[in-house]
């Protein structure tokens, strides 16, 4: 019995195995670091039997198996649990069952990315109302989100990204009012998205959606004025076009704009270029732009000159433009005419 131990830290140690049992008796233990070593093994089930665990790291320490069964009651002290890196696999309704089973719980970072877990994000994910950060990207999660999401009143950060996702986006995100990091990149979504899905987001500052076959439509009215101001803005192979979106306007704190495969055959509206002066991320791509592109842009953010700037597969035409703080400039597949700057390079 070690009924003093406060914190057990025992990251990059090179363990290859748990003990199958339990023969000492934390009666006191409260952060709990196995990250970095080399178990190759399931969690075993006395793990999360520790009920005075507030904060749980098994970062990359070549778990596999599913996640143990764990009773009601037997996590309300967790506070923040790190699952990722790992190989662990199945669903997890039953796990966050037994999370969101505690009248008192107190959860605030969960993450759970780059695994093979799978199946359905349960409803019961709404119950775990002091979740601050959730992680969940490059598994395997299919189906639509849970309605219960918006319950989440105090989500910073949801990263969805890379998985199999599909369906509609539920409205109800849009009343996580605290979020700022919104990433459902690299997902099979459908649907419409209407202002109903930003009507509460004022604090977002990155945003990150895409699809596949432009099945996800953005229907928002040209004098929509968001509340948020991005700093990042990634929505792909999704049908924002074909006008210009004429909210982007409003986003002056923007440093990365990517726009690729969104349906778009209109002309980059003149107050678009204005933007530049913070931009170093442009991605066009594959879009139906058409007209001219303007002689001089300055892509300068903060202290770094230069910019990557894709506008390629569009119908651009007109003289090859010269930009000197491009540091990345593509503008292949395009209409344009005439000969190439001699002071290009």
């Amino acid at each position: 019995m070690l009924p003093s131990l406060t914190t057990l830290d025992l990251s990059w140690c090179e363990l290859q195995d748990f003990a199958e049992s339990l023969t000492i008796n934390f009666t006191s233990l409260s952060v709990l670091d196995l990250s970095y070593n080399n178990f190759n093994t399931a969690i075993p089930c006395w793990l999360f039997n520790i009920t005075t665990l507030q904060r749980v790291n098994l970062q990359r320490s070549e778990i596999k198996g599913s996640l143990p069964e764990v009773s009601r009651g037997s996590l309300c002290n967790l506070r923040t649990l790190d699952l990722s890196l790992n190989a662990i696999n199945g669903k997890i309704k039953g796990f966050i069952d037994a999370l969101g089973g505690c009248g008192n719980n107190t959860l605030d970072y969960l993450d759970l990315s780059s695994n093979n877990l799978q199946r359905k994000l349960p409803d019961s994910l709404g119950n775990l109302k002091y979740l601050s950060i959730l992680r969940l990207a490059q598994n395997s999660f299919s189906g639509s989100l849970p309605r219960s999401i918006g319950n989440l009143s105090n989500l910073v950060m949801l990263d969805l990204s890379l998985n199999f996702m599909n369906g509609a986006i539920v409205e109800s995100i849009g009343q996580l009012t605290r979020i700022a990091t919104l990433n459902l990149y690299g997902n099979t979504w459908e649907g419409t998205i209407t202002e109903n899905h930003f009507r509460n987001l004022s604090r977002l500052s990155i945003f990150a959606l895409s699809s596949i076959g432009k099945s996800v439509v953005f229907n928002l009215n040209p004098d929509w004025v968001p509340s948020f101001s991005l700093y990042e803005i990634a929505i792909s192979n999704c049908q924002l076009g074909p006008r210009f979106p004429t909210w982007l306007r409003t986003q002056v704190d923007a440093f990365e704009i990517i726009l690729s495969g969104a349906g778009i055959s209109d002309i980059i509206p003149v107050w678009f270029w204005n933007l530049t002066s913070r931009l170093w991320w442009v991605d066009l791509l594959d879009n139906q732009f058409r007209g001219k592109l303007p002689g001089s842009v300055s892509f300068e953010f903060d202290n770094i000159t230069g910019a990557w700037v894709d506008l390629g597969f569009n119908r651009l035409e007109g003289s090859i433009p010269l930009w000197p703080n491009a540091r990345h400039l593509s503008l292949r597949n395009n209409l344009f005419s005439g000969l190439i700057p001699s002071n290009i390079g």
